[in-house]
């Protein structure tokens, strides 16, 4: 294999990569390949050494309970909400009739239908993908 001189000085003396069908033919090593630790040059953590860079947690023994109490003063509101109820009419999907909650007359109700946020939205995907 001829190497130019060029390229040995700028990759530092080290051999380009083979090529693909050079690799495949080549033989595999037989030894795995190194662990991050010998790769990089960590030295492997010594639980018994007690100059370890890293500390050493052990888990507790006893366990002591911790309470914590709080305060909460709460004052009243001075509006009262009352809730209207129908006495147990319900409105549907037809006119009914029933007794207004503010001026206690009987009437009926009126039903009407108006297109909401997913009827516009399957209109306008139906007009651009048809």
């Amino acid at each position: 294999m001829d190497i130019s001189e060029a390229t040995v000085s700028a990759v530092g003396f080290s051999l380009p990569p083979p090529s693909y069908t050079e690799a495949i033919l080549s033989p595999q090593p037989s030894t795995p390949p190194p662990t991050y630790a010998e790769a990089v040059g960590v030295l492997p953590l010594q639980l018994d050494n007690a100059a370890s860079p890293y500390p050493i947690l052990s888990i507790p023994t006893e366990v002591m309970p911790v309470h914590h109490t709080q305060r909460v003063f709460v004052q009243p509101s001075p509006h009262q909400v009352i809730p209207q109820q129908m006495l147990g009419r319900t409105l549907g999907d037809a006119p009914t009739v029933i007794n207004c909650p503010h001026c206690l007359q009987q009437i009926t109700t009126s039903v009407s239908y108006k297109p909401g946020n997913a009827a516009w939205a399957m209109c306008c995907l139906l007009t651009l993908f048809g």
